[in-house]
């Protein structure tokens, strides 16, 4: 089981992603819960942050009962915003560059090699969510580094109409540089489990190759 956290930049948790793998099953578990506010563990109900009001449950043996904390976390995101992508508590001050991943993995690899990089709750089967677009931009330039394969291409394809759209890459100031970066230019696309950009530093990927990926950009 690993949990992922979502924190604004003062560090405040926003949204914890909860990854579990069953090898006696090869069966995956994907959770998105939220911090209960002091109301909601008070009262041992769940509150829309949208309406205020009581968040019940639908369908199955709940139904119709109120939603409950859980260790402290919501795990139902009823009228819930998340305003900051992954890692906005961990971006370094230079707004030059920001990379966006397709999942977790691959912007904490980044991170760790000094990077601005986020990813968007939920990866490629999930709408990219245009309630953080602002947090990026600020960035002169935007790297999206796709997973290699068809549902990697096209929530990056959807992601690079989103923040055309919204005005990422578009400066009023300087130009602003967005696009991709191909990992494997001129390969087949698998249909799925492609290639990502912590395989690639993996397979003896460096530093230095990596940073004449980003000058040729």
């Amino acid at each position: 089981r690993l949990d992922q956290f979502y924190k604004s930049p003062t560090g405040q948790i926003l949204l914890k992603v909860t990854k579990s793998f069953d090898p006696a099953t090869e069966k995956k578990g994907f959770y998105q819960s939220r911090p209960a506010t002091p109301k909601e563990l008070a009262d041992n109900k769940a509150y829309s942050p949208e309406t205020g009001e009581v968040i019940l449950f639908k369908g199955g043996k709940n139904e119709g009962k109120p939603v409950t904390p859980i260790y402290g976390y919501i795990n139902n995101l009823d009228g819930f915003k998340l305003s900051y992508p992954y890692n906005a508590d961990k971006w370094h001050g230079k707004n030059d560059l920001i990379f966006v991943t397709e999942g977790e993995k691959d912007a904490d690899t980044l991170i760790k090699l000094g990077y601005n990089a986020t990813c968007f709750p939920g990866g490629a089967k999930k709408n990219w969510n245009a309630l953080c677009i602002d947090s990026l931009k600020p960035f002169n330039t935007v790297i999206l580094l796709r997973d290699h394969d068809y549902p990697g291409t096209a929530y990056m394809l959807k992601n690079l109409r989103a923040f055309k759209k919204a005005g990422v890459g578009q400066s009023k100031i300087e130009q602003q540089k967005l696009g991709w970066i191909d990992l494997k230019p001129g390969e087949d696309i698998p249909k799925k489990h492609g290639y990502d950009i912590t395989d690639w530093f993996q397979d003896g990927g460096s530093d230095s190759s990596f940073k004449q990926l980003i000058r040729d950009f």
